[in-house]
């Protein structure tokens, strides 16, 4: 088995595999965190529908409020 880079060397080492798995926790907060924002925004549409707004503009609003960095 040959490695290509000393990175790939020193996989075996502690630190390199707890780094790992805190790249995977981010990963795991930023899915999360994108899950319960898209949640959010559709609770918002819905509640913009159900009060008698135009689908359409409900959408841009939901947007503007939500996605709109």
């Amino acid at each position: 088995m040959a490695t290509n880079t000393i990175d790939a060397a020193l996989d075996f080492m502690p630190e390199a595999k707890a780094g790992k798995f805190d790249e995977i926790l981010k990963g795991l907060k930023r899915l999360a965190d994108g899950l319960s924002d898209g949640r959010a925004a559709q609770d918002d549409y819905k509640r913009l529908i159900a009060q008698g707004t135009n689908p359409s503009e409900a959408a841009r609003l939901v947007f503007e409020r939500h996605f709109n960095s």
